[in-house]
């Protein structure tokens, strides 16, 4: 490297899923289901709680994150299977592969919300058991929230 490089540093948020977690598939003991690069801009992630529902059914939501940085956003993300529809091709018997249509569940990660307090930098998350509080370590500071409205 050249003495006057700048040396860039990237973040990404990644959601993995486990071996144990994945119906009928061998894998290697986990599999990456959702990276968001620059979550929080090009601030590094100071903070990240996360909290499973355990397994529901299809269509729901099955997992929350938070996750915060030192500008002091939060951004909630919410993890939920949806319906995927997909053409595959099929080999039948005769040699032909016709396409055919395939619904697969996939668990999906988005951000469902973001806020911020006094632009006061996050240190730490929380969710409450229940989920219905989600608590923020500022300096001197902690905020509540609820994560339902």
């Amino acid at each position: 490297m050249k003495k006057n490089e700048e040396i860039l540093t990237e973040y990404s948020l990644k959601f993995w899923l486990l071996e144990n977690e994945i119906e009928g598939e061998s894998s290697n003991g986990h599999e990456l289901i959702a990276q968001m690069n620059s979550p929080h801009q090009d601030l590094p992630i100071t903070a990240l709680a996360v909290s499973s529902l355990g397994h529901v059914s299809n269509f729901s939501l099955i997992a929350v994150a938070a996750t915060a940085s030192l500008d002091g956003s939060v951004k909630v993300w919410k993890g939920a299977y949806e319906m995927i529809k997909a053409m595959t091709k099929a080999k039948e018997a005769n040699g032909n592969t016709p396409l055919i249509d395939v619904k697969t569940n996939k668990l999906i990660w988005n951000c469902a919300y973001s806020f911020q307090y006094r632009s006061s930098p996050c240190l730490a998350l929380a969710w409450s058991s229940d989920l219905s509080l989600l608590s923020v370590a500022h300096d001197n500071i902690v905020s509540f929230w609820n994560p339902h409205t």
